[in-house]
């Protein structure tokens, strides 16, 4: 499920944080912040690396009293925090930020940007002339196609990567990359690697006859092209051919048709019947750690889950009164590399309560075959870690019960749950099966496996069938749906039904009416987790009845898979303070029967 990570293009590069494997940006706090704030106006402008023409161009926009950065071609802008007069650090990544340089007089003309290498400098640009990113960037992509292809030694491959890098990081302008395409296939004509850009554009639309259309003529140019032999198979154009792949022993259309009624209720009574109860070790690991000036004591933890030995960290703010404190349970995201649970760093909760992040105690479930780093040491728990949907969920409930019982501080009348990516599906699960959650925040949660997860315009099902082919791995196309849910079929210990069960307890939109209390975020320009994920969850929510202020949903635009790096955490940080310490009551009321 994970795609690389789109990075500004030239000499400055930011990675994406995908699946939940880094913080989310914050607004500033804190009475330095505060004293430095009022004068963001004279950075505010576009700014381009020193390189003339280079596509390295960044603007600088303030809001709500933050300085936001948006690189050209990321899905969003990212919020600064002010470390001097001129200086600013991106606030969920201090290694990468910026540093102004004023004129004597007149307003900033420079700025040195340091990222993923050395820094690099940039100018202010004059907004009459226009570099041709920017050309695109303002929906203008005949224009951009053109000023590529004429000013460019190799426009072929610059622009085909611009193009493709807009089409990532906006994928609701996708028209606009169609058109950029286009025009730029009609000024290059023998380029094979723009008519294969423009197909990929064109199934991104829908427009798959057109599509086939340009792929055809990427290997009438090259017939050697296999992007676009790939792309001719998928859409039945051109014989898949006899291969060594794997196979499942079941018709593929089967698997990916939609749950019955009568599946549903199965799940649904499978999980009241498990057993997540086990023997609990108890505490065997203490480290003292520090929540961004507030002393804590990080406690890992060891219990059974399904006769398993599993692991989880729970954190207590120093000098906390016994029954006191709310309990904010955080679910991690997952990679093709099943990243560790890196705590406290990696922890994303205790940014967004800002200067009440010592007034909760934080609960972070580990989950089977994972790691958890605590302080350097490094755990892991037994098991699957392939079982990452609904095994996890068994396991962050397990946790999070044992969890209640040896934590004298946990006041266990006010417990949310709170996860991005993978981790906000298991936040779902989680709330729709745990009476004892209040409430849950999911960011970016995947809702369907059967039909709302495609990618790029290419269903689960093509992509799946691409994967099994070529025995595709976690971080190759199809390899992590594979991993995940087919590896059971492909070994022949599992068959349609169960297979189709396991999907389904791992797709939230199917319980949406078993939702507690919630607030729900996705991002318009996700192209990991489809925007549809959330709307259709939504309105599976309100069809079955459920009252719709129990359900605060953002749907951000202009946003990819880490949200509205401004607002979402804004919006967050009061739902949760609400949930805490608000009305009495509130989330009770939204316990669905």
């Amino acid at each position: 499920m994970r795609r690389p990570a789109l990075a500004l293009f030239g000499t400055f590069g930011l990675a994406a944080c995908l699946l939940g494997s880094c913080a989310p940006g914050a607004s500033s706090s804190g009475s330095e912040a505060s004293a430095l704030k009022p004068d963001l106006e004279v950075f505010a402008g576009t700014y381009g690396e020193e390189a003339e023409r280079s596509d390295a161009v960044v603007t600088f926009t303030p809001s709500r009293g933050d300085l936001l950065m948006h690189p050209a071609l990321w899905a969003g802008p990212m919020v600064l925090r002010r470390v001097s007069a001129d200086s600013f650090v991106v606030a969920s990544h201090p290694r990468f930020g910026v540093r102004f340089f004023p004129e004597a007089r007149g307003p900033v003309a420079r700025a040195r940007v340091h990222g993923l290498s050395a820094e690099v400098s940039y100018v202010r640009l004059d907004e009459r002339t226009l570099r041709p990113v920017q050309f695109l960037l303002a929906g203008r992509p005949e224009e951009a196609a053109r000023e590529y292809a004429a000013s460019d030694p190799d426009p072929e491959a610059r622009a085909v990567q611009i193009g493709r890098l807009f089409l990532r990081g906006a994928p609701t302008r996708s028209r606009e990359a169609v058109a950029f395409f286009r025009e730029l296939g009609s000024l290059l004509p023998d380029a094979a690697s723009v008519q294969v850009a423009l197909g990929d554009a064109l199934v991104f639309t829908g427009r798959r006859d057109e599509a086939r259309s340009a792929y055809e003529r990427a290997v009438s140019i090259d017939a050697a092209n296999e992007p676009a032999a790939t792309a001719l198979r998928r859409l039945g154009v051109l014989a898949a051919g006899a291969g060594t792949g794997w196979t499942v022993p079941f018709p593929l259309e089967s698997l990916f048709e939609a749950p019955t009624a009568a599946e549903i209720d199965s799940v649904w009574t499978r999980w009241a019947r498990r057993d997540l109860g086990g023997e609990v070790e108890g505490v065997i690991l203490r480290r003292s750690v520090d929540l961004d000036g507030v002393p804590a004591e990080a406690r890992i933890v060891a219990h059974r889950v399904h006769g398993q030995r599993h692991l989880g960290v729970v954190i207590v703010p120093r000098g906390a009164a016994p029954g006191t404190l709310p309990v904010l349970v955080e679910t991690k995201g997952v990679s093709a590399s099943f990243f560790p649970l890196d705590v406290p760093g990696g922890l994303t909760s205790p940014g967004l309560l800002g200067d009440d992040r010592g007034r909760v105690v934080y609960v972070a479930p580990g989950y089977r075959g994972e790691r958890i780093v605590v302080s350097g040491d490094t755990l892991t728990s037994e098991g699957d870690r392939s079982d990452a949907w609904d095994g996890a969920t068994d396991d962050a409930m397990a946790f999070l019960r044992v969890a209640l019982g040896i934590t004298p501080e946990a006041d266990t009348s006010r417990v949310c749950i709170f996860g991005r990516s993978r981790g906000g599906t298991v936040a779902l699960l989680a709330g729709m099966r745990e009476p004892r959650i209040d409430c849950v925040v999911a960011w970016a949660a995947p809702t369907d496996w059967f039909s709302r997860m495609d990618l790029d315009g290419w269903t689960q099902r093509e992509l799946v069938e691409d994967g099994l082919r070529s025995r595709a791995v976690p971080g190759e196309t199809g390899g992590q749906f594979i991993n995940y849910f087919l590896g059971e079929a492909v070994a022949g210990r599992r068959g349609l039904v169960e297979t189709r069960l396991h999907l389904l307890a791992s797709s939230p939109l199917h319980f949406a009416g078993k939702t507690p209390r919630a607030q729900v975020h996705w991002g318009l320009d996700d192209t990991i987790v489809p925007s549809v994920n959330g709307k259709d969850f939504v309105e599976r929510y309100l069809a079955s009845g459920r009252d719709p202020k129990c359900l605060d949903v953002k749907l951000h635009p202009g946003a990819g898979h880490d949200q509205d790096r401004q607002v979402a955490p804004i919006r967050t940080r009061e739902f949760l303070l609400e949930a805490f310490f608000g009305s009495p009551g509130s989330s009770a009321e939204c316990r669905p029967s």
